[in-house]
């Protein structure tokens, strides 16, 4: 960003190995009294930039584009430490290019949108 200073991250800030069940448990709830949301077990913010080409497999086949994955339905689920306004893309082309390494033919991508609400999304690996 114009006018920002270069940062360099040295070290990756989870998982954290200085955390004992003690420090956890004497984490005080952060919305209620009584409440079971911490920052012990709430998911830390991440960075990642990702895109993705949605479109219809035959319209890829006219473009001579290779398919990684289809998408077979939106469901609900959640998930800890996605990148926020990044989590969809970067997770599900992440499960697309693991299908095909392991050579798997379903997986489910799951994130968390924040208010309680959360999506998930079951792929299939796409044969060139």
């Amino acid at each position: 960003m114009p006018g920002k200073r270069p940062l360099t991250v040295t070290a990756d800030e989870h998982p954290r190995p200085d955390i004992t069940m003690e420090s956890l448990q004497a984490l005080r709830p952060a919305f209620r009294g009584g409440g079971s949301v911490t920052t012990g077990n709430s998911s830390g913010v991440n960075d990642c930039a990702a895109a993705l080409v949605l479109m219809r497999a035959s319209t890829a086949r006219e473009l001579g584009l290779k398919c990684l994955a289809t998408l077979e339905y939106v469901g609900g689920a959640i998930a800890l430490g996605h990148p926020l306004g990044a989590a969809g893309a970067f997770l599900t082309l992440r499960a697309a290019k693991d299908l095909h390494r392991r050579g798997l033919e379903y997986g489910v991508v799951t994130l968390c949108i924040g208010g309680g609400q959360a999506l998930a999304a079951l792929i299939r690996r796409h044969e060139a």
